[in-house]
Order: structure tokens, then C-alpha cells, then sequence
């Protein structure tokens, strides 16, 4: 999905979709030579919360597609849950990432301690812009973990 006056370099374009899941796969085959439970399950949480992620920036992306200088409600996928859902997708992925890995490195534990730092820090700000922008945004929603936070 693009607006007609966004550009992406072919760079970005070729590499970024490959960017997780070689780190992932070169840690898990560096790190698991022989795939455990924890390593299938690792997998299969990078690929639903890597879709999830896709989704919820098409519905971002969906929303702006008329007049860049309007905004609306997002809705649908992990939107109906809480108001930063690509943010609790990125958390999913490292910790699939972590899991992956054998769970063991200090890279790996400081790189979901700092996503989660991120994410933690920047999404009240964004839930707290949706409620004071609109009337009727959705009051259960919550702000990064459904049902709870």
C-alpha cells in the first residue's frame, strides 16, 4: 500500500522483508542445531505476529489514502483491541526472535527489553492522542496488551 507521493528506495524495497527472518533463522540455526518445541513455537509466533503487523500498517496506511491530512479511527485485525497494535506486534517478534535463539543471549534479552522500553514509552502518548481527537473512540480499546494495559 502507498500514497501517490510516497517513495521507497529499492534498497528498502528488497532487503527490509528479509531482514528478520534471516536474523532469526541465522540465530536459530547458530543456536538450536535440532528443532525443539520452543523453536517451532518461536516460528510460528514470528509469522502470526509478523502478519498482524503487515495488517494493522495496511490499515494505517488505508486510512490516509483520500487526503493525507485527515485522520480517522482505525479499525479491524488488532485495531478492535488496542490502539497501538503494531507495536504489540513488534514486541511479539523479538520475543519470537529471543525465543528462537535459544533465549540464553544478552543481546537478544537487551533487544526485547528495549522494544518493550519503546513501545511502553510511546504508546500512551498515541492513546491519549486517539481520546482527545475523537468523541466516539472506542473506550475499550487499550493501549498495547488486549484486555489489560
Amino acid at each position: 500500500v502507498r500514497h501517490d507521493k510516497s517513495k521507497m528506495h529499492l534498497a528498502h524495497l528488497v532487503f527490509a522483508p528479509c531482514y528478520y527472518p534471516v536474523v532469526s533463522l541465522s540465530i536459530n540455526i547458530t543456536s538450536v542445531p535440532v528443532p525443539t518445541p520452543v523453536s517451532v513455537l518461536s516460528v510460528v509466533l514470528f509469522v502470526w505476529a509478523s502478519f498482524h503487523q503487515y495488517r494493522c500498517h495496511v490499515i494505517l496506511a488505508m486510512l490516509r489514502v483520500d487526503d493525507p491530512n485527515v485522520y480517522g479511527i482505525p479499525y479491524g485485525d488488532w485495531f478492535e483491541y488496542v490502539s497501538s497494535p503494531h507495536y504489540l506486534a513488534e514486541i511479539l517478534i523479538y520475543i519470537s526472535i529471543f525465543l528462537g535463539s535459544g533465549g540464553g543471549y544478552l543481546l537478544g534479552t537487551n533487544c526485547v527489553y528495549q522494544i518493550v522500553n519503546f513501545s511502553l514509552i510511546c504508546t500512551p502518548t498515541t492513546h491519549s492522542w486517539y481520546l482527545k481527537k475523537f468523541d466516539n473512540y472506542p473506550s475499550h480499546r487499550k493501549i498495547l496488551i488486549p484486555f489489560i494495559y
